[in-house]
């Protein structure tokens, strides 16, 4: 085989390097903005409409590591719901010393300290985390 390439390309390297393989077929233009318009469709939903990744992608017919890959390309990223327990009346006392104390700190205090809070609240009470994804950008 070497000697057959050596003879017609005059070398044994690879030749079709960058050009070989299989040519992306779903990763168009066209799909990623499709896929781009859909992610916007749904971030104007509300909080508690179901999104449900897989419904999403029959609707636009790629599969779900096409889907996966596309939205990766864009820029975006897939965000799961983790569920919490729920607040119980023995939280209040906590949550009202943790205001107090809140409330007691300088301003120089505050500048140094950072609060983050990523709750999701449905009327329902009740969702599947594996079906249920929300995509940002990064």
């Amino acid at each position: 085989r070497l000697v057959k390439k050596w003879y017609k390309d005059h070398t044994v390297h690879n030749v079709n390097r960058g050009r070989s393989g299989r040519k992306p077929s779903v990763s168009t233009v066209e799909n990623q903005e499709r896929v781009r318009a859909q992610l916007n469709a749904e971030a104007l939903m509300s909080a508690d409409t179901p999104s449900a990744t897989t419904a999403r992608r029959n609707d636009l017919g790629i599969s779900p590591a096409s889907f996966s890959r596309i939205v990766r390309t864009i820029g975006y990223k897939p965000y799961r719901i983790s569920k919490v327990p729920a607040l119980a009346p023995t939280n209040k006392e906590e949550r009202v010393r943790f205001s107090n104390w809140i409330l007691s700190m300088t301003d120089d205090d505050l500048k140094h300290t950072v609060f983050s809070d990523e709750s999701y609240f449905t009327l329902t009470g009740c969702f599947n985390k594996q079906n249920n994804v929300k995509y940002a950008l990064k």
